[in-house]
């Protein structure tokens, strides 16, 4: 193993570092400060703070990718993950939270071993980082910007591990956290603890290989069974190893050893959470992610393409275009050269890619699924970038480049969501020709309006009480729960209709709804109610009649707001 030449610490480039690090956590401290109070302090600021944000993305992730170009320290490497963690905070605390976010915070309230679609990991997590509380976005999203910042560290480590050039390791680590998926993981999705897991598996899996120890072993079983946990997609991580082991003439072997069996018994161990809690439950996860969510099953060119873009956006476009000519043939020389590391990282981005790919022809794209491979691709492209007398130097400062812009595109236009006018939203998703743009504007900043207006209004809604909520879809019963104190239950009208409609049914079906109760409905929109729902009630929907304040009425004008009396039971 080469000595870390470490070079000369610069000064002024690790006192510049600090100051941007205690920039970005200060503004970070004054946003959780402030968001509590955000309607007041938007009234009165307006866009300063989405554009403080903004400009602070854009100087971190600068400083990030110039640190990436010329030689540095392990000591400035950890002054910048820690300013780059500080400001994905910032941003979080400034974004709108999604649909399904708030389903996940949901989750988080009502804590459980598994869940309708996907297993808990990603509840319990949120509900270890965050008490079960809506008061500020920060505190919701705490989990997955603080998951994120391990993985520069584990793909530094691996890195070291298998160039065996701390050097280069650096210079991998920073790169990555140049790259769009991992700089805007700031959302509470399964996607960010899987991609954290998965590679935490492929180092100590790796590890388990050099060594043969059995805690190596029990430690890559351990979080092989953590990625299962996350999302069943995570069944392609151990899938990769088998692949890896059949594959290598030098760890074939491994198969019949003790440590390789003890790893698949603690994964197996890991899958308890799961297994009991779908024997309860009829195994509803395991019926809708087989067949329930792919019913629609068609091939689909558009689809393979538009999966291609997502890769390229959120892998790094340069990162991604030159994998895509010589990975496979990378794989193919390691596995004739007996090149064990670049074998082992060629299978594991290999694997994910050309999954998510074939699932991509038939299904929906879901380039997100496949960024664990993003990890090992980005040590594998800092090998081929860095050789000597190699012709490919160039690409890495072009590597660098693309990711930092795409990365602080994404950050600056998330961070700017909040300073711009529902009106002016409207218009630009019209001109765009964006379908249903109303409904889209609403989802941006019409539920926070509405959680307010429906607080204003004094009642209390929910279980067991004369109003209740009625939302057209999980997702946004769980955006007014989330956003309105009053609430403290919604109930979902797409319960029978829906594949993604039981997601409520095992905390709150709308079967227990008491006959004669009124209710509140609303949707992201202005489509007319559908005939069904009208059914349910005595009296059909009445408008409800908004008075303007300053409390964002402009948000609500996209809502659709109505009244029903006299609930006949029944489901839509």
């Amino acid at each position: 193993m080469p000595a870390d030449d470490e070079p000369p610490r610069s000064r002024y480039d690790l006192r510049r570092g600090l100051v941007f690090a205690l920039v970005a956590v200060l503004l970070v401290v004054a946003g959780a400060i402030i968001e509590p109070q955000a309607a007041w302090f938007t009234h009165r600021l307006g866009w300063i703070v989405p554009a403080g944000t903004a400009l602070l993305a854009i100087l971190v992730l600068g400083l990030t990718g110039e640190l990436a170009r010329r030689p540095h320290s392990t000591a400035a490497l950890a002054v910048v993950l820690i300013g780059w963690t500080a400001m994905r905070l910032a941003v979080a605390g400034s974004v709108p939270l999604l649909g399904d976010e708030a389903y996940h915070w949901l989750w988080a309230r009502n804590l459980d071993l598994c869940y309708y679609d996907h297993p808990g990991m990603v509840a319990w997590l949120a509900r270890l980082l965050c008490p079960p509380t809506h008061d500020a976005n920060l505190c919701v999203r705490l989990s997955p910007v603080l998951l994120t910042a391990l993985l520069p560290l584990l793909a530094w480590q691996l890195a070291r591990e298998t160039l065996a050039d701390p050097r280069l390791a650096r210079r991998c680590a920073l790169l990555l956290m140049l790259t769009p998926i991992c700089a805007a993981s700031i959302v509470l999705m399964p996607y960010v603890p899987l991609n954290v897991f998965w590679l935490a598996g492929g180092l100590l899996a790796w590890r388990a290989l050099e060594r043969d120890r059995w805690h190596d072993w029990l430690l890559a079983g351990l979080a092989c069974g953590a990625a299962m946990n996350c999302n069943f997609t995570a069944i392609l991580l151990p899938a990769s190893l088998v692949l890896y082991l059949l594959i290598s003439r030098a760890d074939r072997c491994k198969l019949a050893g003790r440590g390789f069996w003890l790893a698949v018994v603690v994964w197996l161990v890991c899958l308890t959470p799961i297994v009991v809690w779908n024997a309860q439950h009829g195994w509803a996860t395991i019926l809708f992610n087989a067949a329930r969510r792919h019913a629609a099953l068609h091939l689909s060119v558009s689809s393979v393409v538009s999966y291609l873009g997502q890769l390229l956006i959120w892998g790094s476009p340069v990162v991604m275009a030159v994998a895509a000519v010589r990975l496979v043939p990378a794989l193919w020389r390691a596995w004739r050269a007996g090149d064990r590391p670049v074998l082992y990282l060629s299978i594991l981005a290999i694997v994910p890619l050309a999954a998510f790919l074939a699932t991509a022809s038939v299904l929906k794209p879901r380039g997100h699924y496949a960024m664990p491979a993003i990890a090992p691709l980005v040590i594998l492209f800092v090998s081929w970038t860095h050789r000597p007398q190699a012709r490919m130097r160039r690409w890495y400062a072009a590597a660098v480049h693309s990711a930092a812009w795409c990365a602080a595109g994404l950050l600056v236009g998330a961070s700017l969501v909040s300073a711009i006018r529902p009106e002016v939203a409207n218009a630009v998703l019209r001109r765009l020709r964006v379908r249903t743009p109303e409904k889209r504007v609403a989802e941006l900043y019409g539920f926070e309006a509405l959680g307010r207006w429906l607080d204003r209004q004094g009642d209390h809604y929910g279980r067991d009480t004369p109003t209740v909520v009625l939302a057209p879809s999980y997702s946004q019963a769980a955006l007014v729960i989330y956003y309105a104190k009053s609430v403290d239950y919604a109930y979902n009208l797409a319960e029978e209709i829906s594949p993604y409609g039981r997601a409520f049914e095992f905390w709150g079906s709308i079967r227990s709804l008491k006959r004669g109760c009124d209710a509140i409905v609303f949707w992201a929109g202005h489509e007319p109610a559908p005939e069904a729902n009208r059914r349910l009630f005595e009296r059909w929907f009445e408008q409800v009649r908004v008075v303007p304040t300053r409390a964002a009425p402009d948000a609500l004008r996209f809502m659709s707001l109505l009244e029903a009396r006299g609930y006949r039971g029944g489901l839509p």
